[in-house]
């Protein structure tokens, strides 16, 4: 796992990283705010949302970069084997890969977390 982080270049896979373990610790939160405060959620739900998406979109923004380089560097050099290219694609995928399930995974949790708090809200009403 750690080898796929460095190959996918550490300038962009730390970052999302740390928005998974946000994601995580916010869930927690808003989790233990349903549970004692009797559904108030809200906040933490929008913010899942918005960790997510920045997840998402800072991984095909990392696509981005990654493929302008790798044109530079061919381009540069001339003639590159089809290979090597591919091999590029690949890594290249590293990054929105891991962005879009740390994107699923905060959907998942909010949906989980929503459907807790309006069953939790019905109870007490």
């Amino acid at each position: 796992m750690f080898d796929l982080l460095v190959a996918g270049n550490l300038l962009f896979t730390v970052p999302l990283v740390v928005v998974a373990a946000a994601v995580l610790v916010i869930a927690g939160r808003t989790a233990a705010g349903i549970a004692s405060a009797g559904g108030d959620s809200s906040n933490g739900l929008q913010s899942l949302f918005h960790l997510g998406l920045f997840a998402f979109v800072f991984g095909l923004m990392s696509q981005g970069i990654s493929l302008y380089q790798m044109m530079g560097a061919i381009q540069v050099a001339g003639g590159v084997s089809p290979a090597l290219v591919a091999g590029g694609l690949r890594v290249s995928f590293i990054a929105p890969l891991f962005g879009v399930y740390i994107f699923v995974a905060a959907l998942l949790l909010r949906f989980a977390l929503a459907a807790w708090a309006k069953r939790v809200q019905r109870v007490e009403n």
